[in-house]
């Protein structure tokens, strides 16, 4: 098996940098006007406005990159993360793969597949071994930026461990 690179949805990037875009225009046309109301109203909308200004930064960090977040090939999985280091995953310690999903009242919000890994224990960063020891052993790889539907990607990795077990 050649390696498999999965890169960043443009599509998805570019809504998030609108959607970011947006809010950070209204928050600054309006700012006298939202200066002028209580204390509680400021707060929350510098905390927003900060959230969605790193929304901007974010977004254009994933339609400026060229490097993917996902690549699969016959030795580890190395997940990809643009704002730390990336994450290899041996496929000799992988036992299998399953979805899940966040949901906010009946809306589905997020997707990801995790990496059930087999008994072995590996090495990570110590400060997760230390405040979570249960979970020592718990990969997951987000779908919601792939550009890659998330049942397909569960297809490639279920015969990609497959052909590794063989």
């Amino acid at each position: 098996m050649n390696e498999i690179h999965f890169y960043s949805s443009k599509s998805k990037s570019t809504i998030l940098l609108i959607l970011s875009s947006v809010f950070v225009y209204f928050f600054i046309h309006y700012y006298e006007k939202i200066t002028s109301n209580s204390l509680f109203v400021i707060m929350i909308s510098h905390f927003g406005f900060l959230l969605f200004s790193f929304g901007i930064i974010y977004s254009i960090l994933l339609l400026c990159r060229r490097k993917p977040l996902l690549t699969i090939n016959n030795v580890e999985i190395i997940i990809f993360d643009p704002l730390r280091k990336p994450t290899y995953v041996p496929s000799k310690n992988i036992a299998s793969f399953y979805i899940t999903s966040n949901s906010y009242r009946g809306i589905k919000t997020s997707e990801q597949i995790n990496i059930v890994m087999k008994n072995e224990k590996l090495r990570k960063n110590k400060l997760i071994r230390t405040i979570f020891p249960r979970f020592e052993n718990v990969y997951a790889i987000q779908t919601n930026l792939l550009n890659i539907k998330t049942k397909k990607l569960i297809v490639v990795l279920n015969s990609y461990l497959k052909n590794n077990n063989t």
